[in-house]
């Protein structure tokens, strides 16, 4: 298999988004809307805006979250799609950053998933988080954790099975607060899982 090539030409798209009702009781769900969209050149740029509008006390009580996506100049991107994505808290404190590109390289190879270790984590099972779905947050609980590179190895030895662990690997288990796995469960990416907030 061809080896991942990053891209080198990209730009940082910082999304800030804000709660859709202040008032609104926060659980189990919440809805959300994007408030700032701002393209820059550097990481640094965007990180600073990030700072900058955690610190803004008109929007404190708002305030959900941001994202700062690295995006490839003159690649087709989905939404929330990048070679690079990085969560931060309302407060502007980096949450996680994705281990590998969601985009294929200009030669159609996805970045292979090495596994994130228990260490790489920032919450651990049982944990009670907010995790972010595009227009809203929902409250679950952490079921299970990423699959390590013990896991992924053994996986890409095994030849009975078809297995190119990828970004969609880079996941946790949640279950909806009160339910078990059988009930309902879900598998968001690891930079989408935050703290629970106000």
């Amino acid at each position: 298999m061809k080896e991942y090539q990053p891209y080198t030409d990209v730009m940082y798209l910082m999304t800030g988004y804000l709660v859709s009702d202040v008032d609104e009781e926060r659980y189990p769900h919440f809805d959300i809307f994007i408030n700032e969209n701002i393209l820059f050149h550097t990481l640094e740029e965007a990180e600073r805006k990030v700072a900058e509008l955690a610190q803004d006390e008109e929007l404190k009580d708002e305030r959900a979250c941001f994202f700062v996506y690295e995006v490839p100049v003159g690649v087709n991107c989905y939404p929330a799609q990048g070679q690079k994505i990085r969560s931060y808290t309302a407060d502007g404190e980096l949450n996680s950053e994705s281990k590998v590109s969601a985009l294929e390289d200009c030669n159609g190879t996805l970045e292979l998933f090495p596994g994130r270790e228990e260490a790489e984590c920032r919450f651990k099972v049982g944990d009670k988080v907010a995790v972010f779905w595009g227009d809203h947050f929902s409250f679950e609980t952490i079921y299970a954790l990423p699959v390590d590179s013990v896991f992924v190895k053994a996986r890409l030895q095994d030849e009975s099975i078809a297995f190119l662990p990828d970004y969609s690997d880079d996941c946790y288990v949640t279950v909806l607060d009160g339910g078990d796995y059988y009930d309902y469960h879900n598998h968001p990416s690891v930079i989408n899982v935050l703290p629970l907030m106000g």
